[in-house]
């Protein structure tokens, strides 16, 4: 067995709970180890840096193989919390006006596949972008040459940029305010924006009358204003100008404008009081929700403040160039933008924007392991036993990966729980009689689907078999 358990006891929670025991850690009679074995195991009979290397030979085996040509990766962090001071080598950090502890997940993630090829576990205050090169030169280590990479704004960092420019890997990343790119974007022309229609990404659907619904409603997209410009020889940046709702900031500017444009003055706690009734929300949901709005009204330019500390009130300077006419309005135009080192030649405006929208996967990764698979429960304590117990999942991750190649298309991208409810569920019951083995399978439905999966695996095998590559013989075909 793969945790080298001792005893055969009942997990006490369930076993649908944990993707790791589900695929490896059944025994021949049905029953599965404890929580308290398993726990034990994995803290004295495994070191992590061992089962770090299977795993990476795993991954090395399937792109020898051919089942996994990386070229673009996505690459984000997750935070996994614990409570307590008994845990190890974890960090505080201050968040959302509390302190909270524990241990932050790097992931570089197949972006076309859908698979993890390499993972760093490390205190929750480290910062994302003083760790960057080393996921890349590791993954390049595990996997070879990587092509693109997809990265969000916490990776911003020209250190970071350089390196990937010097090893010839592309990247795509959003812009940060408050940078001299940031200010050149907000310089750009109007004429150099040109309308566009994005790509549509949803469900592609198969029947005549799924297509006509679809192609109606395509023609109700908008077009979104890009602009394609380059802000030095090395990089490219890529603008879109977008209506968005108006922030809780923008809807009390508007407030103070709008409705109490008359010259009077009120305290912040009635402003509390008249945003609660003109937008039917607090302003702000913390303990002290007018500390948070005073602050806020500090910083706005066209705001007079009038009277001593205690008895301080409000009023708009009508004179001030702060005053926007977007403040009167329902929704306001800001402007995104994305940097990147791919060449206008190679990939348009359109393309890099929808290409950028694989780097969703990753979150979507982490949600479903953190709801699927636990990946935010620890077994114990100790440091060691927490990455041993990380890699075991990601181990099982991957070969559930393999195996879902092996399926029909129906379930080549199904989640775990649809695969749990029908193929990995038992779909049979196997007993002697009369002197000979018969299966006993669970309904009509379940035999059908079980012959259907059985068939599929064999002409992969026979693909494989007859020197057909494995990509064409497991993978779907690309068209």
């Amino acid at each position: 067995m793969i945790l080298g358990f001792e005893s055969d006891y009942w997990l006490e929670e369930g076993l649908e709970s944990d993707a790791l025991l589900e695929i490896f850690c059944t025994l021949a009679d049905g029953k599965t180890p404890s929580r308290t074995t398993l726990n034990r195991d994995i803290r004295a009979r495994y070191d992590p840096d061992d089962v770090k290397r299977t795993f990476e030979a795993l991954i090395q085996w399937l792109k020898v193989l051919g089942l996994l040509p990386v070229v673009t990766v996505a690459i984000d962090s997750s935070k996994l919390y614990v409570n307590g001071n008994l845990y190890e080598n974890t960090a505080k950090v201050r968040e959302q006006f509390k302190t909270v502890e524990g241990y932050k997940l790097f992931v570089v993630y197949e972006a076309y596949l859908k698979v993890p090829i390499y993972l760093e576990f490390v205190p929750m205050n480290t910062a994302d972008n003083t760790i960057l090169i080393n996921l890349l030169e590791e993954s390049m280590r595990v996997v070879g040459k990587i092509k693109r990479v997809l990265i969000d704004r916490g990776f911003y960092d020209e250190t970071n940029f350089a390196w990937m420019r010097r090893h010839d890997i592309e990247y795509i990343a959003p812009g940060k305010e408050g940078t001299g790119i940031s200010k050149f974007v907000h310089d750009i022309p109007g004429d150099k924006y040109r309308e566009e229609r994005m790509p549509d990404r949803s469900y592609q659907p198969k029947t005549e009358m799924g297509k006509i619904k679809k192609k109606e409603r395509d023609a109700k997209i908008k077009p979104v204003k890009l602009a394609d410009v380059m802000y030095n020889r090395h990089t490219r940046v890529i603008a879109k100008k977008v209506k968005v709702p108006l922030s809780k900031r923008d809807k009390l500017l508007r407030l103070v404008t709008e409705v109490l444009g008359n010259g009077a003055e009120y305290s912040v706690k009635r402003y509390s009081q008249l945003y609660r009734q003109e937008y039917n929300e607090p302003f702000n949901e913390s303990n002290n929700p007018e500390s948070v709005m005073r602050n806020a009204l500090h910083e706005m330019q066209c705001i007079e403040k009038t009277g001593p500390n205690k008895s301080r009130k409000y009023k708009i300077n009508w004179k001030s160039s702060a005053v926007k006419k977007e403040a009167f309005e329902c929704e306001k135009e800001e402007i995104h933008f994305w940097i990147t080192n791919v060449k206008p030649r190679a990939d348009s405006a359109v393309q890099i924007l929808d290409e950028y929208k694989n780097r969703w996967c990753i979150e979507i990764f982490f949600r479903d392991e953190k709801g699927e698979d636990n990946l935010n429960h620890f077994p114990c304590p100790a440091f060691s036993g927490i990455k041993t117990n990380i890699y075991f999942k990601f181990i099982a991750f991957v070969i559930l990966f393999v195996f879902k190649k092996l399926l029909t298309e129906k379930y080549r991208n199904a989640g775990l729980t649809i695969l749990r409810r029908y193929i990995i569920k038992q779909p049979a019951v196997l007993y002697y009689r009369d002197g000979e083995v018969r299966v006993d399978m669970h309904g009509k439905k379940q035999k059908e689907r079980f012959n259907e999966q059985l068939e599929c695996m064999e002409q992969s095998i026979e693909a494989i078999m007859s020197k057909t590559s494995i990509c064409e013989g497991i993978l779907p075909v690309q068209t």
